[in-house]
Parts: structure tokens; C-alpha cells; sequence
């Protein structure tokens, strides 16, 4: 386990032995993707499934968050928003203005 007293900076370090520690790192970056891809697949596939009602996981999950968002809750409006937009970066200015804008109308509800 590293502690600082075995700790020692690259600019310390030998040049084989900032290869070898690069190489260790890029290995276990390897091997995340690795996992990372694996977990993706198999969340797509049960994403996939079809459950009883004939709807799938994807579907009954979107119902969920739309649901949400009908009861005021606009963390799940801007995620509606967004995935019904499909995206989320380029336009995530155009979502937040729609998402404030529903804040706007919520605060006009309660009084």
C-alpha cells in the first residue's frame, strides 16, 4: 500500500522504471475499458427485455422518469428532456433554460 514515504515523483524516477510503472497504467486503463465495455453490453441487453406488460426495461424506466417529472420534480424533467432530445452536451443550455422555465411555472403554481 503507498504511503508517502514510498511515494517518489516521475522526475525521481529512472526512465525504466517510468516505463515499466506508464506500462502498469495503461495495462489497468486496458482492462477497465474492458469492464466498462462488458457492463455497457449487458446493461444494454436487460435495457432490452421484455418484461410482462409487453413494455421493455428502457420503456418502463422513461415511463418512470416522465412520471417524475409530471409530479414536479425537475431533475427528472431535464433528464426527460435530454434523452427525449438525445442529447446531452450540446444542447444542454437549450434543456437547462427549458428546465428553469418549468421551475418558473412551478413557483407560479404555488401561490
Amino acid at each position: 500500500m503507498a504511503n508517502e514515504q514510498n511515494l517518489r515523483p516521475a522526475s525521481q524516477q529512472t526512465a525504466a522504471e517510468r516505463r515499466e510503472n506508464g506500462r502498469k497504467g495503461g495495462l489497468a486503463a486496458a482492462q477497465n475499458k474492458r469492464r466498462r465495455r462488458k457492463l455497457q453490453e449487458i446493461a444494454q441487453d436487460l435495457g432490452e427485455a421484455v418484461t410482462d406488460e409487453g413494455l421493455t426495461h428502457d420503456e418502463k424506466a422513461l415511463l418512470a422518469v416522465l412520471r417524475k417529472a409530471e409530479q414536479g420534480d425537475t431533475r427528472a424533467a431535464e433528464l426527460y428532456f435530454r434523452l427525449r432530445s438525445g442529447c446531452f452536451d450540446g444542447a444542454a443550455d437549450r434543456i437547462t433554460a427549458e428546465v428553469e422555465l418549468l421551475k418558473q411555472r412551478a413557483k407560479l403554481l404555488e401561490w
